[in-house]
């Protein structure tokens, strides 16, 4: 591993050394045994001498410094453990984040691809249901067409876009985001935000539009936002999972 060639180095240069310097006793030993004697194997014996204390002082004066300031300041096998610990949660962290943003942009295309497919008929239906128990049935949907122009009426009355109060207009944006998200997910399983949506309703239509999102998320994901806590009360604390921010 590169953690035990960084750490041996030195030994390995040592053990290098006296492996040079046997190799050189025994071309000293066959040199006295030859002598003085002039001539081809003579000469090549004292060249391979010479290499060998040159290869010698090498290892030992740049070599072997060179190898022991590597290991200055070096971190402990331990530390390198507990980094490479971390570093592999991380990993594993970032394996998980990444899965599941992958989950959501596979939902968001299926939804994307699903919502080409919306039953008009089937959406109005459903939509008209919603505003039944928004309202208690004092506005009634006449129509809803596919290019989604909506005629509705009170009592005799129609009701045009430019005399619509702020919370009629909140009735009928949330009667229309629960039917399109049973249209979209008409098993369940479906996922909604709502951020404050009913700040404009009167007492009466608020407290049946928490009754009515409580019924609809027995089936979806439903995150709601207020301001406002005494809708909790009407929402039933205990059947609501509650975070409160400061």
């Amino acid at each position: 591993s590169l953690y035990k060639s960084m750490y041996n180095s030195v030994d390995e240069l040592k053990e290098k050394i006296e492996n040079q310097k046997k190799e050189k006793k025994e071309l000293d030993d066959r040199i006295n045994e030859i002598g003085d004697i002039e001539g081809e194997d003579g000469n090549n014996l004292k060249e391979r001498l010479t290499a060998k204390e040159k290869e010698i002082e090498t290892i030992t004066t740049e070599q072997l410094p060179a190898a022991r300031a590597k290991l200055i300041d070096k971190k402990s096998l331990a530390q390198y453990r507990s980094e490479l610990e971390e570093i592999g949660h991380d990993l594993e962290e970032a394996k998980k984040m990444g899965k599941r943003w992958y989950d959501i942009l596979k939902k968001f295309n299926d939804v994307k691809a699903n919502a080409s497919k919306i039953d008009v008929t089937v959406l109005k239906n459903s939509f008209v249901d919603y505003m039944q128990k928004l309202t208690g049935g004092s506005i009634d949907v006449e129509d809803l067409s596919s290019s989604m122009e909506l005629k509705m009426k009170s009592g005799s009355n129609q009701l045009a876009d430019g005399i619509l109060s702020d919370g009629t207009r909140e009735t009928i944006e949330l009667a229309f985001r629960l039917a399109m998200i049973d249209e979209i997910f008409p098993k369940g399983g479906g996922f909604a935000v709502f951020d404050d949506p009913l700040v404009n309703m009167d007492p009466e239509r608020t407290e049946r539009s928490c009754k009515l999102l409580k019924e609809f998320a027995k089936k979806n994901q439903v995150i709601f936002i207020t301001c406002h806590p005494e809708l909790i009360s009407i929402f039933g604390e205990k059947e609501i999972n509650k975070i409160e921010m400061p």
